[in-house]
């Protein structure tokens, strides 16, 4: 199930994700909050780059954000996924 996202935590997540990744390279921030199948909840983070960086510390970054949320009290899980705008624009094509 997806839920819709405040205000809020989509500025936050939005404000992290430009903050520790080029955002000259970043095309879009898409955040959605979903409950998983085990009932757990977790916050998709789409990050779409206009010219993808050589590489990215996805370990950190999800746990960084991770610990962001738990001192906001969101008890969310950060997932992340990433693509080029090309590959964003196919998917959306396709849907």
């Amino acid at each position: 199930m997806i839920d819709t996202v405040d205000v809020r935590l989509r500025d936050v997540i939005d404000t992290y994700v430009r903050g520790r990744l080029s955002d000259s390279q970043i095309g879009a921030v898409r955040i959605e909050r979903e409950v998983n199948a085990s009932g757990e909840d977790v916050v998709n983070v789409t990050v779409v780059f206009g010219r993808p960086p050589r590489s990215i510390q996805i370990g950190s970054l999800t746990r960084k954000l991770w610990e962001e949320l738990a001192a906001r009290n969101d008890a969310a899980f950060p997932i992340f996924s990433f693509l080029t705008r090309e590959e964003d624009a196919q998917l959306s094509a396709a849907a």
